[in-house]
């Protein structure tokens, strides 16, 4: 019963990732960007006084080294800038005004998908279903510890 509650899991988190990512690059793709740009240019759109790499990496939930390629993909395409002077790890990134825009479509997009996945699912669940998932995802965490 456990194994089988591993594999479901497991699969529709797969097939959950697959979708999403799917519909980053279809939405993306006219602004010259893959699906690892999306969440960086929200977060950095939740951030207007800036963010560095190392936190960017750590929200986004990517290795530094990514964070570092779409970074340069965002400051050749001049949605992002760097707004402090030091170059250095503690240099902060922010939206451009061309990268505003992208990221107040990219919000209007995200935020109609929403609706339409969870339109038939009442609030106290969604509540509970994201609430059960932190749970999960920090018992993982802690898992990878252990073992």
């Amino acid at each position: 019963m456990e194994q089988d509650r591993f594999l479901r899991f497991s699969s529709l988190l797969n097939e959950a990732q697959k979708s999403i990512a799917r519909l980053k690059h279809i939405k993306m793709e006219s602004y010259g960007l893959g699906s690892a740009h999306t969440v960086c240019i929200r977060i950095l759109q939740d951030h207007p006084d800036g963010v560095t790499k190392s936190d960017l990496a750590k929200l986004c939930s990517v290795d530094k080294a990514q964070i570092s390629r779409v970074i340069a993909d965002l400051l050749q395409k001049e949605y992002v800038a760097v707004s402090t002077p030091e170059r250095n790890y503690r240099q902060k990134y922010t939206l451009t005004e061309q990268g505003k825009s992208v990221a107040d479509e990219m919000s209007r997009i995200i935020l109609e998908i929403n609706r339409f996945v969870s339109s038939d699912i009442p609030q106290e669940q969604l509540d509970i279903f994201y609430a059960t998932f932190n749970t999960i995802c920090e018992k993982l965490n802690e898992a990878e510890k252990l073992f």
